[in-house]
């Protein structure tokens, strides 16, 4: 047998590595199995808070960017709709168009970017963020997992992470936390970023996709304004 790794990184960069080469039989997700430079779909599904896996949205209530079709392809979106139980966990599964090759190297690429920030646009995607939202692809019917982005807390401290020698240190040691975090309360805002870059790991063995990790990457600042690529 035949085992190897393909890489790619998408969203709004996009990259893929492959390692080796294949003589098999051509084919697409619904037989499982791909010839060298077969196109592999990447269908976007939904977010929703990590802590309650039950609320969940599609995946573009986010303004993330969309990737166009190619030239001559209509650019009504591609639904891929399961049976009843799918439905009822909110699965509404939307082509990407995303180009993959199977074993293939993809260069690194733009594929796409956002207008320019609104400010509704940057609050849903704080909101998203400050609730840790995930997201969830799918690619050969395996799932994809991912965090729109991370939120860090200027207030946060070490203080925890300090041995407290005796009561008098400790107390010294809390007042000098509480002064400092005054000043970050008056001098600015937690910051709120969204990861765009997206790193996959495709593995296959022979003319099957068994397994594809992703990777978020490239957190950038949410500004209204600005663009996200």
């Amino acid at each position: 047998m035949k085992n190897g790794v393909m890489r790619a990184s998408l969203l709004f960069t996009f990259f893929a590595f492959f390692v080796a080469t294949l003589k098999g039989v051509t084919g697409d997700e619904y037989d499982h199995k791909y010839a060298s430079g077969d196109s592999i779909k990447l269908w976007v599904n939904k977010v929703g808070p990590y802590n309650n896996p039950q609320e969940t949205y599609n995946y573009y209530e986010l303004p993330f960017c969309k990737v166009e079709p190619k030239d001559g392809a209509s650019k009504k979106p591609v639904h891929k709709w399961g049976g009843l139980g799918e439905i009822l966990e909110g699965n509404e599964l939307i082509l990407s168009n995303v180009e993959f090759k199977f074993r293939q190297d993809l260069p690194k690429r733009v594929m796409c970017s956002t207008g320019k920030l609104t400010e509704k646009e940057v609050e849903k995607f704080s909101n998203a963020i400050r609730n840790h939202y995930w997201y969830e692809f799918y690619m050969d019917e395996l799932p994809i997992w991912g965090f729109v982005g991370e939120y860090v807390d200027p207030n946060a401290n070490d203080d925890d992470e300090e041995d407290e020698e005796d009561n008098s240190s400790s107390n010294n040691k809390k007042s000098s936390s509480s002064s400092s975090n005054s000043g970050n309360d008056a001098g600015g805002d937690a910051k709120v970023y969204v990861y765009t870059h997206r790193s996959f790991d495709i593995g296959y063995n022979e003319d099957r996709i068994i397994q594809v990790n992703l990777t978020a990457e490239r957190p950038k600042a949410l500004k209204t304004g600005e663009k996200l690529d």
